[in-house]
């Protein structure tokens, strides 16, 4: 009984650090602040881009997110989302750096690829972590309180510093950039704070998980390709 006890104790202070730092977390990592607003300028206008380039950039960002959606499910059943989470902020700190130093296309690219992987990670585990951090105290309506406290942080900082970044762009091409790398590191660092609620059985081999996304990749395209023949031959009938 009194090790029920204490287990039950050790779970009820790792959700309740969690559901206190959560809206602050989010409110710095929910997305790339100070970024955005100067995104398309900053890849044309100081790396020397052209505008489809940095349109092809957006491209390889969705990409990557398409491709890295089963490994991130597998990562995060494998390995718990507390470390999910840390690993998706770490690549997001990677693909930052990178793009401050990235000398052509290739490498920002290669940059914006591992920005995908990131968030998948990230956005697949956070909000995960806060449900099995509220639900035995008030389950959903907690949850959305806390939740939308975060985002509410994030949009009232997201504004500021969008204006902000437009007149630190003209100031320097950087400074906006190097404000969101370390908003970043500090997202990284809260995230190491956080605490997974459940254990996790690493059950799955990795050749076994392999094996099985591969296959839902090749099913995901036979699926595409079923439904590009069926669009054509109905385009054929019309005509």
């Amino acid at each position: 009984m009194k090790k029920t006890n204490v287990k039950r104790t050790k779970a009820s202070k790792k959700k309740r650090k969690n559901a206190i730092l959560y809206p602050v977390y989010k409110m710095f990592s929910w997305d790339l602040l100070s970024f955005y607003s100067i995104e398309f300028l900053f890849y044309t206008i100081t790396k020397g881009a052209t505008a489809s380039q940095a349109l092809l950039i957006t491209s390889v960002y969705i990409i990557s997110k398409m491709l890295f959606q089963i490994p991130a499910v597998a990562i995060t059943d494998c390995f718990g989302k507390r470390r999910a989470i840390i690993t998706g902020n770490i690549l997001l700190v990677i693909y930052m750096s990178l793009l401050i130093w990235s000398p052509n296309f290739t490498w920002m690219a290669i940059a914006t690829f591992l920005s995908g992987c990131g968030y998948d990670l990230k956005q697949l585990s956070e909000g995960n972590l806060l449900y099995d951090s509220v639900a035995t105290k008030g389950g959903d309506g907690l949850y959305t309180r806390i939740d939308a406290r975060g985002a509410s942080g994030y949009y009232i900082l997201d504004t500021i510093l969008s204006i902000m970044a437009g007149y630190l762009f003209v100031i320097n091409n950087y400074i906006p950039i190097y404000l969101s790398l370390f908003l970043l590191i500090l997202s990284t660092i809260l995230s190491f704070f956080m605490k997974d609620i459940y254990k996790t059985e690493k059950k799955k081999e990795f050749a076994v998980f392999m094996h099985g996304y591969s296959k839902d990749i090749a099913d995901s395209f036979r699926f595409m390709k079923r439904s590009k023949l069926h669009i054509l031959s109905n385009a054929l009938i019309i005509i």
